[in-house]
């Protein structure tokens, strides 16, 4: 567990309540307006659009966010991010709605702690901790007992009087249970953890007789190689060598069907359940992303000279006493495509799969979409009154808010880092007086697009008056607009010229505008 981490990010959520309480939200009742918190959790994880956030989206946009591509650093970051979301999902059906989010976010804002159930927490346990655990303990167990001593627990930045918290049996040694243990009591100060088991769902968790159990274990052993709880596409792809090259493809597209949560690995629980789904007459699923990544990993083996065919020599290489290559080769070319070779696999496949014509929002191209993004105009538009995106429409742009939170100053930056015709590329920073990261809190990049407004519903809004004033600031004089009704001083001031700056509001100003 990245212990510093997760500090970090509680303190963070603790602080974004108080923050927007003195920036004008009010106790957290009905009334407070989460909108922009909302939005912007829309704008990072909903990646289909569909108004809804996946768990596999969620794992996808903290994996791309992780401090490095390392297999530790994008689980932690999911981890992170997971627990989150299922405090969120407040139906528990594994998505989470703006109507969700909107109001996870006012209990927050209203000091009010949200729930995890114990489904969650064995959620949390079996999804984040456990592995993480796993990695954490290959890494660092020197002496190979599954525990931490003093000694290792130092490599994982535990020691002195938080060794000796955490040590609850006081045996000199750290196990998964107590630092999971004292994972949960940490987490109970932000969120409200429902005690006891969670139910099980007799269709997820079947009851499994021991021998079954027994054997199960002995043949994911086979596939797990290296014993870290995970079988990787290249354990799978390693036991095929010396064999038929049909049964490691045939392996290794049961190893798709298995992923179901799409990280090309497979772990225990995925490994039973469909052994268990099998032996009760279930077929896996496979889709179109299965079967791009089936054909990208055993095509090279076929297509000998990498022209994107193959021939009736290659196949002959790979299969000599075949005479399934005529029938194949449907359009009559003279090669095969992978989709010939597909549709030449699939009567044999259909026995044990069923393959789904869309994919779900998890298997999406691990390439760049193909798709290439066109600048927009570099200058962009400034003319607030048309264009409510113009602030974000050229590159280099940056601006920092200094924000007089309770018992502390924080800034918030936000840097314009590409620019597209519908979208641009931002960097959010959080920051201490000295330009600092603000306890640790790493930049978060997203993307920020550029929709068009229907104009919203036809709804009866309270009459506003509109001042105009001339407002100084750190970052200088700006001319702004603000709105307040009867007779009030406006306590929002927003730029005149760029619609989506805010120049100064109760507790935030305007610290530093760079128009690079």
């Amino acid at each position: 567990m990245n212990w510093k981490l997760m500090l970090c990010a509680l303190a963070a959520s603790l602080l974004s309540g108080a923050v927007y309480a003195q920036m004008g939200g009010d106790d957290g009742g009905d009334e407070t307006d989460v909108s922009e918190e909302v939005q912007f959790y829309m704008d990072i994880y909903d990646a289909d659009e569909d108004g809804k956030i996946s768990r596999a989206e969620v794992k996808k946009a903290a994996e791309e966010n992780a401090e490095d591509d390392s297999e530790i650093k994008k689980l932690e970051a999911y981890g992170d991010a997971l627990v989150e979301f299922l405090a969120a999902d407040d139906n528990g059906d594994d998505t989470v709605t703006k109507d969700e989010l909107t109001k996870y976010f006012k209990l927050i804002y209203a000091g009010k702690k949200p729930k995890l159930t114990a489904k969650d927490w064995k959620t949390i346990e079996s999804v984040y901790l456990d592995p993480d655990l796993a990695l954490v303990l290959k890494e660092h167990d020197k002496d190979g007992d599954k525990q931490f001593n003093k000694d290792e627990a130092k490599a994982i930045k535990i020691e002195g009087e938080a060794f000796t918290t955490i040590d609850a049996d006081k045996d000199g040694k750290l196990s998964a249970d107590e630092l999971k243990a004292a994972y949960k009591q940490m987490m109970s100060g932000t969120y409200e953890i429902e005690a006891g088991e969670a139910a099980v769902d007799p269709e997820e968790k079947p009851e499994v007789p021991p021998e079954i159990m027994k054997k199960a274990k002995a043949a994911f052993g086979e596939w797990d190689t290296d014993g870290d709880g995970f079988a990787t596409k290249a354990e799978v792809k390693a036991l095929g060598k010396g064999e038929e090259t049909a049964n490691w493809w045939g392996r290794y597209i049961g190893f798709l069907a298995m992923d179901t949560d799409d990280d090309l690995k497979v772990s225990f629980d995925e490994f039973l359940a469909a052994g268990l789904a099998g032996r009760a007459g279930k077929k896996g699923k496979l889709y179109p992303a299965d079967k791009k990544e089936a054909c990208k990993e055993v095509w090279a083996e076929l297509d000998g000279d990498s022209d994107g065919k193959v021939t009736e020599a290659e196949w002959k290489k790979m299969f000599p006493n075949s005479d399934e290559y005529a029938g194949a080769d449907t359009d009559k070319n003279g090669d095969l495509s992978q989709d010939e070779f597909w549709t030449l696999l699939k009567p044999n496949l259909e026995k044990s799969f069923e393959f789904m014509e869309k994919d779900k929002p998890s298997k999406t191209d691990s390439g760049n979409g193909g798709t290439e993004e066109k600048p927009a105009d570099d200058q962009g538009s400034n003319d607030g009154d048309t264009d409510a995106w113009a602030l974000y429409k050229k590159k280099g742009r940056s601006w920092t808010y200094k924000i007089d939170a309770p018992g502390m100053v924080m800034y918030s930056k936000t840097e314009v880092l590409e620019v597209a015709e519908d979208h641009a590329k931002i960097r959010s920073s959080t920051l201490d007086k000295d330009g600092n990261a603000f306890m640790g809190m790493k930049p978060i990049e997203s993307e920020v697009k550029f929709t068009k407004s229907d104009g919203g519903a036809d709804v009866e809004a309270p009459e506003m008056r509109k001042v105009e004033k001339t407002i100084k600031v750190e970052a200088g004089e700006f001319e702004c607009v603000g709105y307040a009704a009867g007779d009030a001083e406006p306590e929002v001031w927003v730029s005149k010229k760029y619609t989506g700056l805010i120049v100064k509001s109760k507790n935030l100003e305007l610290h530093e505008f760079k128009d690079e």
